[in-house]
């Protein structure tokens, strides 16, 4: 009997020491995992200790800090850390196995706990018990403590007027059982783009740090019902094994901007904004941008272009802003490129952290995520006007968009209808179909916006892809003024889209190389505000080149208009360039850093063959060049006599070269003279509003004789 009873004993010690050994490497495993933040593989450790032991007030603390670090059903954080608060050592060990009680940091973390599940007096009173606990004043903890009670009270004011809005999930066709989020949308509202870290991505793996999938870009786009189509990657030119996110997306929907955090082509991994163009149905290797945009030792993070692609917003937490992260503007210059930054400064920025910008269509409304400015919880999305005088640019007091859009838990994409009316955002909501889930807003109380969105179709005649460099630019049909820049159309679709004040009339002006210029009058009215998403004013197609139908020709010369005077800075009568009359003169017009010849231009065509004519009548022929460009700066070219030189050099060998295919004795043809010229008026700085005047000065003159 005893042998059996002592047995039993050593095989009960056996097993509870099994049992603390397997307890102490979990423990170790946990705090390891805290250590370096990864509270998704250290909760359910965390978890499983604390069930055993569940008087362990530390376990209970480190659980309940795990549970707010979620994403998602914070408020299960509470009753931990309301066991937590009960047993409170203030020479707390934090990693030491043998510490059964927590830390003063309980109290301000059963504070946050309150705070995310809205019990605003309740988090009030846990942060002033923290606060009590804390020896030292003025330091930046008891100032951290002091900005939790003022967004417990921000939350408490704004939750008393809950602003008027629907919210709609997307449905399963956009959202998934993971998060998705990050949504930015094209003008017409036709396109969305977003981010998603579902199962089926670019790479299986899961990332260390929370034990989820890597971040990956997915489209939808709206089918002929209005429903949005079911999500697709991106592409493997932008999706990789890393994360992508989306961040912002040009108004035609032809420019997405994307945050990636790569140690390729030399970026150092400190997270950066790039670039990726729409070429036909497929999206090009995404670009670092240039200029200062981005930094080596900064973290740029998110980025929005204007509807007329001239101001580029961004974030970034370099040295010598607000605090954290600010948002800062680029402008593009006449070459181009993109100028260097610029803070906006305040009200803008704050000594806390900016983020998600998005810039309305009208250019006027800037909406960003903020921590600071009246937020009542993390981040807040906030929206301010910009005005313009005289002194310069100004922008309004940020002002809260209230709740329910903002909650007491971050809340940072938020991109709004060219109407004002809807808005997109990623949200936790009930009922959703997992984690985070792409929602659309109605902001009932808001007024629309006399914009329209202006869709068009442009197509060669001979069913080939679009050149790059067409584009379409529009003008004030009274003044002549340009009054946005030109716009380029999908190179396969053809479609364009632009976003134009109603109550105008406008003249369109579209340009391929090697093709006449088109011109189109619109007029839009109230009527014609997008006040639906399928409710785009849509212009009739636009058929480029010889061959095909032309859009009515509106007039748009200003040399014709009333008091016209073409004259340089000095004052000096500027001359027109000569007028071509014989069959055997050539001359073609360039739009801005262009110099290829169009070969395929009938224009062209018809002068080679005129040119064959002449040889096969037993004529040798003398033939001179005469290259132009304007005062215009260019960087493409550096200078603007290297634009004009190289014009003169592709226009002698396109005329030789073509001439050999079709089987001439090019000894018949002589080249007598090539000149290039810099013409026109001086350049004042004012190429958005006064291009054709320009324009009439880069071009490139063939004459034989």
């Amino acid at each position: 009997m005893k042998y059996f009873k002592l047995t039993f004993l050593f095989l009960a010690i056996g097993i509870v020491t099994s049992f603390a050994q397997g307890s102490s490497q979990k423990y170790s495993d946990a705090d390891f995992h805290m250590l370096n933040k990864n509270y998704a593989l250290a909760l359910p450790l965390y978890m499983e200790l604390q069930a055993a032991t569940p008087s362990n007030a530390n376990l209970s603390y480190k659980v309940g800090v795990c549970l707010l670090a979620a994403q998602k059903n914070k408020n299960k954080a509470i009753p931990f850390l309301e066991e937590a608060v009960k047993n409170i050592n203030r020479n707390y060990e934090e990693f030491s196995q043998f510490e059964k009680k927590a830390p003063p940091e309980a109290l301000y973390e059963l504070g946050r706990a309150y705070h995310f599940d809205y019990r605003f007096e309740d988090a009030i009173k846990e942060f002033e018990l923290y606060k009590a606990e804390l020896k030292e004043k003025g330091t930046p903890r008891i100032k951290d403590v002091d900005r939790q009670i003022e967004m417990c009270n921000n939350g408490r004011e704004l939750i008393k007027s809950p602003q008027n809005i629907s919210i709609v999930n997307l449905g399963d066709s956009v959202n998934s059982e993971y998060p998705d989020f990050a949504p930015v949308i094209s003008a017409d509202e036709a396109t969305l783009i977003f981010t998603s870290r579902r199962a089926g991505g670019t790479t299986d793996d899961k990332t260390l740090d929370d034990n989820q999938y890597y971040e990956d870009i997915y489209i939808s786009t709206k089918n002929k019902d209005g429903e949005w189509g079911t999500a697709k990657p991106i592409g493997s030119n932008i999706n990789s094994a890393g994360h992508e996110a989306s961040i912002g997306l040009s108004a035609d929907g032809q420019q997405l901007f994307i945050y990636k955090a790569t140690f390729e082509k030399g970026d150092k991994g400190d997270g950066n904004i790039y670039k990726s163009d729409l070429n036909g149905d497929v999206w090009t290797v995404p670009e670092k941008m240039g200029s200062d945009i981005n930094t080596d030792k900064s973290w740029e993070t998110s980025a929005c272009l204007t509807s007329d692609g001239q101001t580029l917003y961004f974030v970034s937490d370099r040295e010598g802003g607000y605090g954290g992260r600010d948002i800062y503007k680029c402008v593009k210059l006449p070459n181009g490129e993109w100028s260097k930054s610029q803070n906006l400064g305040a009200p803008i920025n704050t000594e806390y952290d900016e983020d998600g910008p998005f810039i309305h269509p009208d250019g006027k409304q800037l909406y960003f995520a903020s921590k600071g400015h009246k937020s009542m919880g993390g981040f807040d999305i906030f929206f301010s006007t910009k005005s313009e005088s005289d002194s310069g640019i100004s922008w309004t007091e940020p002002i809260n968009m209230g709740h329910p859009i903002n909650t007491t838990d971050d809340d940072v994409f938020f991109v709004t209808s060219t109407d004002g009316k809807r808005a997109y955002y990623s949200s936790f909501q009930e009922g959703g179909f997992g984690e985070k889930d792409i929602y659309q807003l109605s902001l009932n109380d808001q007024s629309q916006k006399d914009l329209a969105v202006l869709r068009g179709f442009i197509k060669m005649y001979d069913g080939t892809n679009l050149p790059f460099d067409t584009r379409v630019s529009v003008f004030d049909a009274d003044s002549k003024e340009q009054i946005t820049m030109e716009t380029k159309p999908n190179s396969k679709s053809g479609k364009y889209l632009m976003v134009l004040p109603t109550n105008k009339r406008y003249t369109l002006v579209y340009e391929t190389p090697g093709c006449d210029k088109v011109t189109k009058e619109v007029a839009l009215n109230e009527s014609m505000s997008l006040n639906k998403i399928d409710g785009a004013f849509l212009l009739d197609t636009v058929v480029m080149c010889k061959g095909g139908p032309h859009a009515p020709i509106a007039e748009t010369d200003p040399k014709k208009q009333p008091g016209y005077h073409n004259k340089d800075a000095s004052g000096k009568d500027i001359p027109e360039p000569p007028a071509l009359l014989s069959p055997l003169d050539l001359q073609i017009f360039f739009i801005y850093n262009y110099n290829e010849i169009p070969e395929q231009d009938p224009k062209y065509v018809e002068f080679i063959n005129n040119l064959i004519t002449e040889i096969q009548k037993g004529r040798s022929l003398k033939i001179s060049v005469e290259a132009s460009a304007s005062f215009v700066p260019t960087a493409k070219f550096k200078t603007n006599e290297n634009l004009s030189s190289t014009r003169a050099d592709l226009g002698k060998k396109s005329v030789y070269k073509t001439l050999k295919d079709k089987g001439v004795d090019v000894t018949k043809v002589k080249i007598i003279k090539s000149d290039y010229l810099i013409q026109g008026p001086s350049y004042k700085n004012d190429y958005n509003t006064n291009r054709l005047e320009y324009e009439k000065w880069q071009y490139i003159k063939i004459s034989a004789k």
